[in-house]
């Protein structure tokens, strides 16, 4: 099945006051896209901003199932009353789905453009790159997060969402907060289903409920946001176990959320960071010395440097750690992107936030070594893997790692 986003112009339609009226079906005029809407899609329904209205704000305001795919049928004259003066009904006979309402918002709970304009998934929506499209298609990703906000949205926090605003909260103590792609706001946000937005006043909120943080919070903390600060403050000591809330954030969001078969590669994965980051504590002379010496005992054991696999419900690489360390050292913890303009975060470690890159994928049959590898911030690094961009960046990485060659 298909999800599409059918936009309604306030200026000519008053699509609040018409699902207000409990329509227990509704048509819409779909043009060009009629052969394209089937029966089961998935349809969000999303008010444009309004020019004469600055408090009806643009964004998604009900979500609803395709009924029937595409009729020549004249427009539902129980909408008569709605449309504005400027565009009146046409009763001609035009090719229009019928969809049926699964939810209408209230004004708490709509989905607010600005705030899928933060999220690094939803701010490419087509809903964006051509606002004036009446209807537009989702990709499968776009529904699939857009789906999560959406049941989340005008629902009270329950303890587990937040927590993920207190593990960001943690993460970024002493640095500026930041809704960045890959910072601690955007990763709780994408965990817990809700808005950067909401992730980034829940921070804030936590801010002005901790006795010992003197910069400036928000008021207007919840209940459940209170009872989790008394389960890992202690007014005593005046200290926040914050490990604890790590821990219990890795519990309830990444490990419990792992498909069978995933749990050793979490452990696995864990020491080898653990590996990387001793590793990075060395010089970047000290790091090729050994990785010099480490291949010219492996050489004569091995036919290529691709690494090793291992059985599981997925493909794991076994990865080595050297390469991975000297990635970061030589590019000294910044994104090697051309220009890159991206706020790095400040990590676990005390140093930049950055992830080691193969630019031919282990996959793909890439090698395991230096000279494969690029040093890139987290919006990069999905971009390499995911963006329009892509082949571009690589060709640029490959260019790079020549010159570092020669």
């Amino acid at each position: 099945m298909t999800a599409w986003i059918f936009q309604s112009d306030p200026t000519e339609f008053d699509l609040d006051g018409y699902l207000a009226s409990t329509p227990e079906a509704i048509t819409w005029l779909v043009g060009d896209s009629s052969n394209e809407i089937n029966t089961g899609d998935t349809v969000y329904l999303w008010r444009r901003q309004s020019s004469n209205n600055a408090n009806a704000r643009s964004g998604l305001i009900a979500s609803a199932k395709v009924l029937r795919s595409a009729e020549t049928i004249p427009s539902d004259p129980n909408t008569a009353p709605f449309w504005k003066k400027v565009r009146p009904p046409s009763s001609a006979a035009e090719s229009r789905v019928t969809l049926e309402i699964a939810r209408t918002g209230n004004k708490r709970e709509m989905l607010r453009s600005e705030w899928l304009k933060d999220d690094p998934l939803l701010r490419g929506m087509r809903i964006f790159s051509a606002p004036k499209k009446p209807i537009s298609q989702l990709t499968p990703d776009e529904e699939s997060r857009l789906a999560k906000m959406w049941a989340r949205v005008g629902q009270d926090w329950n303890r587990e969402e937040s927590l993920a605003g207190l593990w960001a909260y943690v993460q970024t103590l002493g640095i500026t907060v930041s809704k960045k792609g890959g910072s601690p706001v955007e990763i709780a946000s994408q965990r817990s289903g809700r808005a950067i937005t909401g992730v980034y006043n829940k921070v804030m909120n936590f801010r002005a409920i901790d006795p010992r943080d003197l910069r400036a919070g928000m008021s207007g903390a919840a209940k459940a946001d209170k009872l989790l600060w008394a389960e890992f403050f202690d007014e005593q000591t005046n200290t926040l176990n914050e490990q604890g809330i790590r821990d219990e954030f890795t519990r309830v969001w990444e490990q419990s959320a792992l498909p069978t078969g995933l749990t050793d590669f979490r452990a696995a994965n864990e020491t080898f960071d653990g590996e990387v980051r001793n590793l990075a504590n060395r010089t970047l002379k000290e790091l090729e010395a050994a990785y010099l010496r480490k291949e010219e005992r492996s050489t004569a054991n091995r036919s290529s440097s691709r690494p090793a696999t291992k059985l599981s419900t997925v493909t794991l690489f076994e990865r080595e750690p050297l390469v991975v360390a000297i990635g970061k050292v030589r590019a000294n913890f910044q994104c090697e992107s051309e220009d890159c303009k991206h706020e790095l975060f400040v990590g676990n470690d005390d140093r930049n936030y950055c992830e080691v890159h193969h630019i031919e994928p282990l996959a793909k049959g890439g090698a395991d070594v230096i000279e494969n590898v690029v040093c890139l911030c987290p919006a990069h690094h999905r971009e390499a893997h995911l963006g329009k961009n892509a082949p571009k960046l690589k060709v640029y990485f490959q260019s790079l790692r020549a010159q570092v060659a020669q």
